[in-house]
């Protein structure tokens, strides 16, 4: 130990006392640090773990289901149910905890109600059966939405994700949407875009107001273009012509995506009482368009994630006094509930 004699001396050991004490408290004060860094990493990973937990929604919508089915089995009419889960809240906390927006599948059994995590698991689901009715028969389906629909028309029963028209039967048009299989499009809308065009200048009074309502209605920013509705008019000596009304959905990668969209905007149309008198088909697309230069102009520069339906408008639709913001707000309804 060195003793300090002189003044300088002294002046020198208390300078390295005060340096040791600094050194002590800034060594304290990172370990408090790294503590409490430690401490909120476990709570947040406790609570993620118990929010991300499905498995009381899984049990819920399961048992929820399962009753309404039972509905269904007892009821002798025609019906049709709409039913909205519960939608997911995107607050500052799911950030701060990093919670997942879950999506489940719903899978309608003869006699049960199932519901899964998506993507689907063997484990880990929940089911609820319900009575069943010897006379009703139960159409197995498998729905990934959170907007099911229930429909029952004469003996049949099933459940899916598309509004059905109701008007004592089901509908009479060519209906591809009966196969349509379970798509999973939840995005956040804030970085999507969206936009209409015509293909012609018969058409454009329905594309433009389609096109204000999506641009101004739905948060979008200007990067990412998600979709475009294109209009066509379809007279009756063109070659496409067909006795209702269409909307094609696309022949490339993205043709699911373009089905759902398609199917969503035909139920929407066809349960609003405005437009119920409507006769949509809904098909694949066929060709008819590529000759068209506003058409091959926009597949040849549109960006390769982006997709698109066409709406082929008749004679019949062409002739009513149609309101074209009403039947827009049907469209900006249907886009929105494809990106839920």
């Amino acid at each position: 130990m060195v003793r300090c004699v002189s003044i300088l001396d002294k002046r020198c050991c208390c300078f390295r006392r005060n340096k040791k004490k600094q050194e002590d408290k800034l060594y304290f004060l990172i370990w408090e640090l790294i503590a409490l860094a430690l401490v909120a990493i476990v709570i947040i990973v406790a609570v993620r773990g118990i929010v991300n937990n499905s498995s009381y929604w899984k049990k819920y919508y399961s048992s929820d289901l399962g009753l309404m089915a039972d509905l269904a089995n007892t009821n002798q009419g025609d019906f049709s149910i709409n039913y909205v889960q519960k939608p997911a809240q995107n607050s500052i906390w799911s950030k701060i905890y990093f919670i997942d927006n879950k999506m489940f599948e719903i899978d309608l059994k003869p006699d049960r109600v199932e519901t899964y995590d998506y993507p689907k698991e063997s484990l880990g689901f929940y089911l609820y059966p319900f009575a069943k009715n010897k006379m009703i028969t139960v159409i197995p389906s498998s729905t990934v939405s959170d907007f099911l629909v229930f429909t029952k028309f004469g003996p049949k029963f099933t459940i899916t994700n598309i509004a059905q028209p109701f008007s004592g039967g089901p509908s009479t048009s060519i209906d591809e949407c009966a196969s349509l299989q379970p798509v999973a499009t939840q995005k956040d809308m804030s970085l999507l875009n969206f936009a209409s065009i015509s293909l012609d200048g018969v058409t454009s009074s329905y594309a433009s107001p389609v096109n204000d309502i999506l641009r101004n209605k739905l948060p979008n920013a200007p990067k990412d273009k998600a979709l475009t509705i294109i209009f066509a008019y379809a007279n009756s000596q063109a070659v496409n012509a067909s006795h209702n009304s269409t909307i094609y959905y696309s022949d490339d990668a993205h043709s699911m995506l373009s089905k759902k969209l398609a199917c969503l905007i035909k139920g929407g149309l066809s349960s609003s009482a405005e437009f119920s008198s409507l006769k949509l088909d809904v098909l694949a697309y066929d060709g008819f368009a590529s000759a068209n230069q506003v058409f091959s102009g926009y597949v040849s520069s549109k960006p390769g994630d982006e997709f698109w339906i066409i709406m082929s408008l008749n004679d019949d639709i062409m002739s009513k006094n149609i309101d074209k913001n009403r039947f827009a707000g049907v469209i900006r309804k249907a886009v929105e509930d494809n990106y839920s």
